[in-house]
């Protein structure tokens, strides 16, 4: 079978969660998730410099879901999710809007993966061996799927996210696109859940790597 042509690769990166596990497990204030920083890089910085690094998608095809006042990349997209904290799905929906309808594909990686680089590059892969019938590829780490680590269709995913997905499920969307599971590299999912995840992803609580919501 002829390769497939090259396609763009666009980003939803999704920012906008009420981090509540972090904060109630923490012993000190500290930032949510996506603004934890370690050697002067946050979580969102990494997820972006992997996705530019492993996946070819640079900051000017990323949009990120979440707060207004999370600080972006110039050129990266920002919306929010409606009504705010409504979810993933809703988050997806709300990124996949900002999109032209283009034959393309968009990764959606979460804000708290550190390391997300080596499964967006075998996501891309599958995308490059694709069939015409594939719509999104689904990671899976260590046997576990990861929805909030795959990449989908954009013309498709539209469709499958097209009504409005307050408390619904990403998985309960991403099965309508009769998903494949791609095997990733272990520990490209890991994300900061709760404190001991943060500490463990060196994400430590010395009081000067500690910042406001909104750092200056």
């Amino acid at each position: 079978m002829a390769p497939f042509p090259l396609v763009e690769f666009r980003a939803i990166v999704l920012a906008g969660g009420r981090s509540s596990r972090l904060h109630e497990s923490a012993p000190v204030p500290i930032p949510d998730k996506p603004l934890l920083s370690r050697d002067g890089r946050t979580v969102l910085g990494s997820v972006l410099e992997d996705l530019e690094r492993y996946a070819g998608v640079g900051a000017d095809r990323c949009v990120v879901v979440g707060p207004e006042d999370i600080p972006v990349p110039e050129g990266t997209g920002l919306v929010r999710e409606d009504p705010p904290f409504s979810g993933p799905a809703a988050a997806i929906r709300a990124g996949l809007s900002e999109f032209p309808a283009l034959d393309s594909w968009s990764f959606v990686v979460a804000a708290d993966m550190p390391h997300p680089g080596p499964g967006l590059a075998a996501l891309r892969r599958a995308v490059t061996e694709r069939t015409p019938d594939d719509a999104a590829f689904v990671g899976s780490d260590d046997g576990r799927w990861q929805p909030l680590l795959s990449v989908l269709r954009l013309d498709r995913a539209r469709d499958a996210f097209a009504e409005p997905a307050s408390s619904q499920s990403v998985m309960s969307r991403l099965k309508r696109l009769s998903p494949t599971v791609v095997e990733v590299p272990a520990g490209s999912s890991a994300d900061v859940d709760t404190w001991d995840d943060a500490v463990a992803l060196g994400y430590v609580a010395r009081p000067n790597d500690l910042s406001t919501r909104n750092p200056a």
